[in-house]
């Protein structure tokens, strides 16, 4: 909502057709799905975690839906959601996460993916990249501040920056950005061949996005 409202111009080339919330762990959404059909949209953006992801987009596909564009925000292309649903079921399905295992250009990247396949057998997910990222930063605040106090190490933060695996290649959190750390998002694209490409951003991209060639009427119009 905000990116289409943002400037005039995509004001005038976008359109919202349903703005709709809905709770989260429902054994079903077809009530929703049944308002986004109607919608007749092009584009289909939600916000879900895994397990809503699996059971919706299951509906989803046995609703015969098709969008040139469809998203789960940071889920739908991880190997448990393709397990569930088949890799046929989640063809051009994109997410936008934090990490990517395909991110091997990054060394900080390469030596986590490294390690973490030698300990556990299979490569790792975004969340697990970030959850190692949090406390590699944390322990780099904790020297900082030469003592474990919440207060110190929070402010010691404002002076930690480390080679990181996150696009970029650093991690901080400087004060002009709110002590928020800035890195891009990672936007992957399940391909028609059960393989995941990064399309985003241009410099690490693996392969360009492709549209969803749809079918059905309400898709294609």
């Amino acid at each position: 909502m905000d990116f289409v409202g943002k400037t005039a111009s995509r004001k005038a080339d976008y359109q919202v057709v349903l703005d709709e919330k809905f709770a989260l762990d429902q054994k079903s959404y077809k009530q929703v799905l049944d308002k986004l059909e109607a919608a007749r949209a092009d584009v289909f953006l939600a916000d879900a975690h895994l397990t809503d992801f699996i059971t919706m987009h299951r509906e989803y596909r046995r609703m015969g839906m098709c969008h040139s564009v469809i998203t789960y925000g940071a889920r739908g292309t991880e190997k448990k959601g393709a397990d569930a649903l088949g890799a046929k079921a989640i063809e051009h399905v994109t997410s936008g996460v934090w990490w990517s295992p395909l991110l091997t250009s990054n060394a900080e990247s390469k030596k986590f993916i490294d390690a973490f396949q030698k300990r556990y057998g299979r490569a790792p997910e975004w969340y697990e990249a970030l959850s190692y990222e949090s406390a590699r930063v944390l322990f780099a605040a904790i020297e900082e501040a030469g003592n474990t106090d919440s207060e110190y190490v929070k402010h010691a933060l404002d002076h930690v920056e480390i080679p990181s695996l996150l696009p970029g290649g650093k991690l901080s959190f400087p004060s002009d950005t709110g002590h928020q750390t800035r890195a891009l998002y990672v936007v992957l694209q399940n391909a028609p061949d059960g393989s995941i490409s990064v399309i985003y951003p241009r410099d690490l991209v693996t392969h360009p996005g492709t549209l969803a060639h749809c079918q059905v009427e309400h898709a294609s119009r």
